[in-house]
């Protein structure tokens, strides 16, 4: 069975829904969940009252999944149901270690201390 998650149709069928989605999911449990947090870190119970346009919610969904499928265009050496990827990342960096899964744990990686960092700098400074 082909997976369609990262063709152009599955990104703006499941992809951007599912985002939507999640940001509805996050700025409505914001306000309860952060109410239970320590210092600063209740003050991103105000994610509760955000309401862009709806169109900016869909463009930032789009946005994300696009640069998502693009990444991961330069950090896999083939996804399922799509022709993406180098084949020279299924090639191993160390025995059974190939390329892609180096890259694409390591973007990973990156990916979560640079958010980590972003959230707990927005917060201590106030930027909320």
């Amino acid at each position: 069975m082909p997976t369609y998650g990262h063709t152009w149709a599955g990104l703006l069928l499941w992809g951007v829904p599912l985002s939507i989605v999640a940001a509805l999911l996050i700025r409505r449990s914001a306000p309860v969940v952060a109410a239970h947090l320590p210092g600063w870190w209740r003050d991103y119970g105000v994610l509760g009252q955000v309401r862009h346009r709806w169109y900016i919610t869909v463009l930032s969904a789009w946005s994300g999944t696009v640069t998502h499928r693009l990444w991961d265009e330069v950090t896999h050496d083939r996804l399922a149901g799509t022709s993406l990827g180098f084949t020279t990342l299924g090639r191993p960096l160390l025995p059974d270690l190939p390329w892609a899964v180096a890259l694409h744990g390591a973007s990973t990686l990156i990916g979560l201390i640079g958010w980590a960092l972003a959230t707990v700098h927005i917060g201590r400074q106030g930027l909320l």
